[in-house]
């Protein structure tokens, strides 16, 4: 019975951390003229380790990010939270994508060096009045973009060391325009590693056929349909890793 007891305390208290945690995303997509952005994170345990975010840095500026801690559960789940405090912390000034990975990187370091974990993280920042997006890249999955003019997604990638490495790194940081129909999709590995019954992966081909198919719809809605095809490609409601994805789409 004792046993029975602390099972039933252990996973109110999991219970807790998971709704704690599911607060620290964006609570709502943001729907402008300009653009349409939203995100979901499906986490392999009751907590993670992924993250992804969005907000105004000032009133020209909206920054995106997406972040893999390696591993998941618990550990991973603290590492995502001072990853967010990190970060939002920094929102108070100005800053570029490179730049702030250089700042969290070294912030970060020391953590995670002691508790043998790392992150990857890509960072975004779209500029709503000259529609340029910069961007920078710790070691990520590169987003795909889809360009309304183009029938093939391409990769966003710049170079750039996974955070908790080393110090003092230096990102590189790259630009695009974009432009009326244009999306893009971030995404963790969780959803391209994810295994059917048979050991294969899902990959990169399914998501970027379903794109092109979709490109029409709303973020939301894509992200649905990507989620219902995974699922019914690993023949499972749950998955081995954290699978989180976020679409960008100017409107």
């Amino acid at each position: 019975r004792q046993a029975q007891v602390n099972l039933a305390y252990a996973q109110s208290e999991m219970d807790i951390a998971r709704r704690i945690q599911s607060s620290l995303f964006p609570s709502k997509a943001i729907k402008t003229d300009d653009f349409e952005i939203t995100g979901f994170c499906l986490p392999a345990e009751q907590v993670g380790g992924d993250y992804f975010d969005y907000f105004y840095r000032d009133k020209e500026n909206l920054d995106i990010i997406m972040a893999d801690v390696s591993g998941h559960s618990i550990g991973p789940a603290l590492f995502m939270v001072e990853t967010r405090s990190a970060i939002r912390t920094q929102a108070n000034w100005p800053g570029k994508p490179a730049k702030t990975l250089d700042v969290l990187n070294n912030f970060l370091y020391q953590d995670l060096d002691t508790a043998d974990y790392f992150i990857t993280l890509f960072y975004l920042q779209y500029n709503t009045c000259t529609k340029q997006l910069a961007f920078a890249n710790a070691g990520h999955p590169p987003p795909l973009l889809l360009k309304q003019t183009e029938m093939q997604c391409n990769e966003l990638d710049a170079d750039g060391l996974i955070l908790g490495v080393r110090k003092n790194v230096c990102f590189e940081e790259k630009s695009i325009k974009m432009n009326k129909g244009d999306l893009i999709l971030l995404y963790t590995d969780g959803l391209t590693e994810a295994e059917n019954p048979a050991g294969d992966f899902f990959g990169i081909e399914p998501v970027c056929e379903i794109l092109h198919k979709h490109a029409i719809h709303s973020p939301q809605s894509i992200i649905e349909i990507i989620i219902k095809q995974l699922k019914q490609f690993c023949q499972s409601e749950s998955f081995k890793d954290d699978v989180t994805l976020m679409i960008f789409k100017c409107t």
